[in-house]
């Protein structure tokens, strides 16, 4: 199969001028982390009940977001106004107790019909900051959790069967490692298999999108299902294949849900990017982090949406900012979702969510520290009737 490596040139006007923009850019990322999350450790702050701002009726109606924010390790479901209405908190100390003294924050939750939740916790200022899963109950009761630096992203099949992504630090010529990995595990929270994601490259056709081995080399922050089946050169895509995204490589992958194996794969074309997934039309969605590194652009934007053919590679929709919404600034985190009316919702890290239309409209709007949103219908959440 032929590997799509994209030379940075390809999307960059030139090669010295992309890495002075994302050093300018990281130098900034790495003081606005470190003074959000160390203003949660002494804040330690919940979800208040803040509004959110309806700018047009084409905005989602009978939906929730659940969210996970920098001020606690809690996980909550808001209605379309900003109020909370359903909230789930674990000491996550008295889960973690190798972690204690440690800040630990919910980084990706996913929520089940019956109120069931899967939840990952991380300690951001902590190597491996990747810590474990839990399982909760509607009313916070811990079902079962799991202790193996699980980090980042999650996703459940319809078979009740979880993958993750996990990491292990290793020494390696004499250097510390972080090696990725992605996790099966049962609906009791079992391990069934893992498998590191570096060897699933090494024994690919894409072998040299895997660079010489450093510290967080990989970066694996996402995971996703494929839903509909795409043919890509000779190799044909099926439902339930991952969707999963190497930050630190800028490389977006499709592995074989049976084999753990590597069936496609491009790199640089996007740019650290966070959260693509497949949209109902075959294409993908993806969070661009630094796509819009440009010195000639139009918008102060270094961030933008984008979704794009993978056939035909070429870009369909993009996404950089409106007159009522910040303009992308977000070199790290954040991630995007496209919604069942065609809109998309897009959380910025640490400062908000908004969902826009496809004519690039902002509809709704909250301004918080969210570190993962996500939308679902009132008709998917079942559990809410009987609260």
């Amino acid at each position: 199969m032929l590997a799509h490596n994209f030379p940075p040139t390809a999307l960059r006007s030139t090669v010295v001028s992309r890495l002075l923009l994302q050093y300018q850019s990281l130098k900034e990322l790495v003081s606005y982390r470190y003074r959000a999350f160390r203003a949660g450790d002494k804040a330690n702050f919940v979800y208040s009940n803040i509004n959110a701002q309806r700018f047009s009726l084409d905005a989602s109606k009978n939906a929730y977001t659940l969210l996970t924010h920098v001020g606690a390790p809690e996980v909550v479901l808001i209605d379309q106004e900003g109020s909370p209405v359903h909230r789930w908190y674990y000491d996550p100390h008295r889960l973690f107790p190798d972690r204690k003294g440690m800040k630990l924050v919910v980084r990706h939750a996913e929520l089940l019909s019956d109120g069931t939740l899967l939840c990952i916790y991380e300690a951001p200022s902590t190597t491996p900051y990747g810590v474990g899963m839990a399982c909760f109950d509607k009313n916070s009761n811990l079902l079962w959790k799991q202790s193996l630096n699980i980090h980042h992203s999650l996703v459940q099949s319809p078979q009740k069967e979880i993958y993750a992504l996990f990491h292990d630090l290793i020494t390696l010529k004499n250097r510390q490692i972080l090696e990725d990995g992605i996790l099966q595990l049962s609906p009791s929270g079992d391990i069934k298999s893992k498998k590191s994601i570096s060897d699933m490259f090494r024994y690919s056709d894409y072998k040299n999108f895997i660079s010489e081995p450093n510290y967080d080399y990989l970066h694996g922050n996402s995971l996703s299902f494929i839903q509909k089946t795409i043919r890509l050169g000779t190799t044909t895509i099926h439902p339930g294949d991952l969707l999963l995204s190497l930050r630190n490589i800028s490389v977006i992958a499709i592995i074989d849900q049976t084999s753990l194996t590597v069936k496609w794969a491009i790199k640089n074309y996007t740019n650290m990017q966070h959260s693509p997934e497949q949209l109902k039309n075959g294409n993908i969605l993806v969070y661009d982090n630094l796509g819009n590194l440009n010195p000639y652009r139009s918008s102060s934007a270094i961030s933008r949406v984008i979704e794009f053919d993978p056939v035909s590679l070429k870009t369909t929709w993009q996404y950089l900012g409106s007159v009522n919404s910040p303009l992308f600034v977000t070199p790290t985190g954040s991630n995007s979702q496209g919604l069942a009316n065609g809109n998309v919702l897009i959380c910025l890290d640490q400062k908000g969510i908004i969902e826009v239309s496809r004519d690039k409209r902002v509809l709704w709007r909250l301004d918080f520290p969210v570190l993962y949103a996500k939308r679902y219908p009132a008709s998917e959440l079942s559990f809410l009737g009987g609260i």
